[in-house]
Formats: structure tokens, C-alpha cells, sequence
């Protein structure tokens, strides 16, 4: 079984927040940053441009391509009812 949406967003979240402090001497940090606050207001439907600031936030920060979930969640999430 893999993980809710809402799973998914708050491994990501805390994740988010260790590199954060990691980098926290880094210009990385606004980058980091930015991504928490979208995080925070993430719906479903939304959820393709997040994927896509985190492949832009790979540049200065390669580990948070290690947070996009996998296909088959994000199918499962979109058959489900409801928005999370």
C-alpha cells in the first residue's frame, strides 16, 4: 500500500525542514523556503507544478528529487475522492 497524499506531504515537509537546516549557510535556503511555504498550501490538484519546482530546486539542492513521489502513488491519489 503505498502512502495518502497527506502522508506524502508531511515525510516531505519534515524532509524539507532537515535540509533546510543543512543548508542553512547556503543560498539553498530561500530556495528551500519557497518550497515549504507551497508545500504548506498543496492541493491534488496542484500538485504537477509543485513536482516541477522541485526539479528546479534540484540544481542547488540534488536530495530533494528523493521527494517526488512515484507514479503509481500519484495515480492512486488522483482515483481517490475528495482533495486533500
Amino acid at each position: 500500500m503505498s502512502r495518502s497524499f497527506s502522508a506524502w506531504k508531511n515525510e516531505t515537509l519534515a524532509c524539507l525542514v532537515q535540509l533546510e537546516r543543512k543548508y542553512k549557510e547556503d543560498e539553498a535556503v530561500k530556495t528551500l523556503d519557497t518550497l515549504i511555504k507551497k508545500l504548506l498550501r498543496l492541493r491534488k490538484r496542484d500538485l504537477s507544478v509543485f513536482l516541477v519546482l522541485l526539479k528546479e530546486a534540484s540544481r542547488q539542492v540534488p536530495e530533494v528529487l528523493d521527494l517526488t513521489p512515484s507514479p503509481h502513488e500519484v495515480a492512486e491519489w488522483f482515483r481517490e475522492e475528495g482533495e486533500e
